[in-house]
């Protein structure tokens, strides 16, 4: 009897033991200071993938646009400001006035707690944004100087300008001043398009290695230090990956034990793989937009090409109807002149006829 009775207490043991070393490997593998931080870099892997194999599948898209006229590209904007803008405004807030009126004929009704107080908040929300949108939308000016911000609706806009229009002199001179900002931004527009930052070190590092540049050494890390000036945004992909990596690492060690060695060794080794992988996609995406970026910054290069003789062309045009129209209000003072001169040689002429008549009669 003594001996059957220990038996089961020696299993129970082992039993017991298997369980305590099974239940620290899932608390040590399922610690949320070690899975989210690996769920955090693995979706920063993801989403570089994604970005940069986007940017490079786009890359051969970025060309030379064809060339549009003026008229067209003002028809296109008046259609988004007055047909697509108000469409899609119309939508989203009656989508959403209906949800918040649900919530309030839901807490007039039922007397659901809290449901009148989310349907007033969500009509307050709507009412704030489309207050915001509609006053972005209403101060949006559909005018040469309003539309034609980049050199090809520069070049565009300048080759619309004939010359014969009393504002022509004015639109010129605004399309100038808008293709020199455009010329002081072009740098940090081609990294980051939409923004208005001055880079001088993004001009530097993109012309030296357009065709004719002086490619100096260290080219590509001059480029990425640009693209990390003018989008600093950019630090937080490989900052993430590394702080969720050394706080996974840190709480796998705290949270391991002596005798989990193998399992500890693959959880480092998984950690190390997937912040690697991350970091390796990171580099990834710096790479696909400093290649886009070089991709802009030629067709923006070209485009100021096209937008300086289009505006020579219309600085030409626009000069030479003003000496017309100089020349033609000068002619009536003119006509006047000449007309005097004549009037007076006349009647000049026609005194010294007569006082030679009545010297010879005399």
């Amino acid at each position: 009897m003594p001996a059957r009775v220990e038996r089961p207490r020696a299993v129970s043991e082992v039993c017991a033991r298997v369980g305590d070393e099974s239940t620290k490997r899932r608390t040590m593998t399922a610690s949320p200071w070690v899975t989210m931080p690996i769920g955090v870099a693995g979706f920063v892997l993801l989403a570089c993938l994604i970005i940069g194999g986007v940017n490079l599948a786009t890359l051969y898209t970025i060309r030379v646009p064809q060339r549009v006229p003026f008229p067209t590209i003002r028809r296109r904007a008046l259609s988004i400001r007055d047909i697509v803008i108000p469409g899609f405004l119309a939508l989203l807030t009656g989508l959403l006035i209906s949800l918040a009126a649900s919530f309030m004929f839901d807490g007039f009704t039922r007397r659901t707690a809290g449901a009148f107080e989310v349907g007033a908040g969500i009509f307050v929300v709507v009412l704030v944004v489309f207050t915001v949108i509609a006053a972005i939308w209403f101060r949006s000016g559909m005018e040469i100087g309003d539309l034609a911000k980049e050199p090809f609706t520069i070049s565009a806009a300048a080759t619309s300008l004939h010359g014969t229009s009393p504002d022509d002199a004015s639109t010129l001179r605004g399309l100038h001043r808008n293709d020199q900002a455009w010329k002081q931004q072009e740098g940090a527009l081609a990294f980051s398009p939409g923004t208005g930052r001055i880079s001088p070190a993004a001009d530097r590092a993109l012309a030296a290695v357009m065709p004719g540049g002086s490619r100096p050494r260290r080219s590509r890390w001059r480029l990425l230090g640009a693209l990390l000036r003018v989008r600093w945004g950019m630090w937080v992909w490989p900052a993430a990956v590394v702080v969720c990596g050394v706080v996974a690492w840190a709480a796998l060690h705290f949270s391991a034990g002596s005798e989990d060695r193998l399992e500890l060794a693959a959880m480092r080794a998984t950690i190390v793989t997937i912040t690697a992988l991350a970091l390796a996609s990171v580099v990834l995406l710096w790479w696909s937009e400093i290649l886009c970026s070089a991709r802009r910054y030629r067709v923006g290069r070209l485009g100021s090409v096209c937008a300086d003789i289009a505006l020579a062309s219309a600085g030409r045009r626009t000069s030479t109807a003003s000496d017309r129209e100089r020349a033609a209000d000068a002619l009536p003072g003119r006509i006047d002149r000449w007309g005097a001169v004549v009037l007076t040689a006349v009647i000049a002429s026609t005194l010294s006829l007569g006082a030679a008549l009545r010297f010879r009669r005399a």
